[in-house]
């Protein structure tokens, strides 16, 4: 396919992206996107206006997916044999963090001494955030800080109510997160595939700047 025949934004495999991409430490991506499809700029984020059903979380690190099916209304965090997910580790606190649901959405609430993080955005403790599709959630260590080696990394991520299969616009089937890597032409980004919770890794290129 030639892509300076191609206005707008295209999304294929991150395999020719120079530098190589900076992933988060331990995580390694099930696959590359390799589907090739053209996209304009204002679609990256146009999931955020559909109707989801179903909601899960899934670990950054070893792919481990949460379904909130069965858990609702509230998952929770922490060191404590009671939480929903419990972590071992001593600078997680005993109820770190609660995810649940109200009228109107999923929300994040911190319940920790040492802090959480969407988005590379910190919570101060009791501070309720919402959240929408593909944010990125990480406990005490910020993970859009590469040199604060995060070790607890979450993705939220919601199902769309309409039919997402292989046919679907990528800005469907995946959530996109952070930049992992930039080249001249193009940008990779963190995915997570909304239809299964597969970790992947999507290469974004400027079909404009090509020209």
């Amino acid at each position: 396919m030639d892509r300076k025949s191609l206005p707008g934004t295209q999304v294929t495999s991150f395999a020719e992206c120079l530098p190589p991409p900076q992933f988060p430490a331990g995580y390694s991506p099930s696959k590359a996107v390799s589907q090739s499809q053209r996209i304009e700029p204002t679609q990256l984020c146009s999931t955020a206006s559909l109707e989801c059903t179903k909601a899960r979380l899934v670990n950054l690190i070893d792919g481990t997916i949460i379904d909130f099916e069965g858990i609702c209304p509230e998952l929770t965090i922490g060191r404590h044999p009671s939480n929903n997910i419990v972590i071992s580790d001593s600078i997680i606190s005993s109820k770190h963090l609660r995810i649940f649901k109200d009228e109107s959405s999923f929300c994040a609430l911190d319940t920790s001494a040492n802090g959480t993080f969407v988005c590379g955005s910190r919570l101060t403790r009791n501070e309720m955030r919402r959240l929408k599709s593909g944010d990125e959630i990480s406990l005490v260590q910020n993970s859009y800080k590469p040199t604060e080696n995060a070790k607890h990394i979450y993705i939220f991520s919601e199902t769309p109510s309409v039919p997402v299969t292989k046919e679907s616009p990528i800005t469907v089937r995946y959530d996109l997160g952070r930049s992992i890597g930039k080249g001249n032409f193009s940008e990779v980004k963190l995915g997570l595939c909304r239809l299964t919770g597969e970790r992947v890794a999507v290469k974004i290129i400027d079909t404009q700047k090509t020209q």
